[in-house]
């Protein structure tokens, strides 16, 4: 049978990967499997599959990486995303970056973060960080952990410093030394791939 390895750009969570996996099946193609940034789909796309595609994946935020310089930004980003689910789950130690990823997908961490600041117009440490802020709005949502431990699951040593990227009032984060109850509610409303 032959395959197809598609690479999607935005994709940050598990419900993304559904929609994915849904979006894919409501316009007829076989998914062989489904993950943070790539589809393996079940059989060869044509130009006209693609844009098909495309329109779906649009219409949900979502797009499809043809240049190989954002499969590799998509690869990028998969790679960080489940390194921090797995560091705040508890499952690794946050990585120093510049060992972790060339590790992952054997290539020059100087080269990969290039490419990455190319294509995205940020470094992958600023890119870590901001996804760090993402995911302690999200933890802050959930209620099930305090803030001094959010910043604990988030790698941060001491509550302070984890306030530091929260500080900006231009990104709408909370000041961790406030009631963050206006912000849960604020933040339900919004889309879990708000940064991208």
């Amino acid at each position: 049978m032959e395959t197809i390895h598609s690479y999607i750009k935005y994709m940050c969570c598990n419900r993304c990967i559904d929609t994915v996996r849904n979006l894919l099946k409501k316009v007829g193609y076989k998914t062989l499997s489904v993950t943070l940034g790539e589809a393996v789909i079940a059989k060869h796309l044509s130009q006209d599959d693609l844009s098909a595609i495309r329109v779906a994946f649009n219409q949900y935020g979502f797009d499809i990486a043809d240049k190989e310089e954002d499969k590799l930004v998509v690869k990028i980003h998969s790679h960080l995303c489940k390194c921090l689910n797995m560091a705040v789950a508890k499952e690794r130690k946050h990585p120093r970056l510049p060992a972790y990823l060339p590790e992952l997908m054997h290539c020059n961490y100087n080269y990969l973060s290039k490419i990455f600041s190319d294509v995205t117009g940020v470094t992958i440490e600023k890119y870590y960080t901001r996804l760090k802020t993402e995911k302690a709005k999200e933890l802050i949502v959930q209620r099930e952990l305090c803030l001094a431990d959010i910043a604990l699951h988030l790698g941060y040593r001491v509550r302070s410093k984890h306030s530091e990227p929260c500080l900006e009032k231009k990104q709408g984060y909370p000041r961790m030394n406030i009631n963050c109850n206006p912000f849960r509610k604020k933040y339900r409303e919004k889309s879990c791939c708000a940064i991208f």
